[in-house]
Formats: structure tokens, sequence, C-alpha cells
């Protein structure tokens, strides 16, 4: 088990994991869907249940400290490559939005 994900476990089973919601609206965030299976659901929704937090918040957390720990473990220039990719993909994301944006005030 990894390092943050045991410290998380350890604050959350210690009861000491912060309020029992989380952002889930602010323009920093983002929603997830994500399938896993009904038995970890199940689970997950018990130990929500069982530490008074919001399922959603404790899978976010799960998810966030996974994927850091995955960019973490990639091979040397993996993560770069990665970093290449999303700025190409936000770079389009903005050139779309732009064009979406763009007003003509002669046009129907």
């Amino acid at each position: 088990m990894s390092t943050e994900i045991a410290q998380y476990t350890s604050r959350l089973t210690s009861g000491d994991s912060g309020p029992a919601s989380c952002d889930m609206k602010s323009s920093c965030v983002h929603l997830v869907q994500a399938p896993i299976p009904r038995e970890l659901f199940d689970d997950l929704k018990a130990v929500a249940a069982m530490y008074g937090k919001d399922a959603r918040c404790i899978a976010g957390d799960m998810l966030s400290l996974a994927i850091k720990e995955m960019f973490a473990s990639m091979p040397a220039g993996k993560f770069e490559e990665i970093e290449t990719s999303r700025k190409a993909y936000d770079e389009k994301a903005a050139k779309k939005h732009m064009e979406d944006q763009f007003f003509n005030a002669g046009g129907s």
C-alpha cells in the first residue's frame, strides 16, 4: 500500500480526516464518473457511513492519491510525454472555447 494512501487511511480511521464533506462545486474541481466493482462500491459506502464521510469525497481522495502515485512511479521521460500531451489538449480546448465565444454581429 502506498505511504500516502496508508496515511490517509490512518487519518480516516482515527477520525482526523477533516470535514465530512468536500468541495464538489468550485472551478478547481472536476467530478469524475468511474466504474468500480459493485462490491468495492458497497464497501466504500459502508466505510463512509462508519466514519461519517461522504463516499464521493473518500473516492475522490483515493483516486487523487492513486493518480499521483501512478505519475511518481512512471519511468523517466513518460511524465514529460504526458505534460506535452496535456499542453496540446489544453491549447486545443482553449482554441475551441475561443471559437465558441466568437460573436459575429452581422451573423444570424
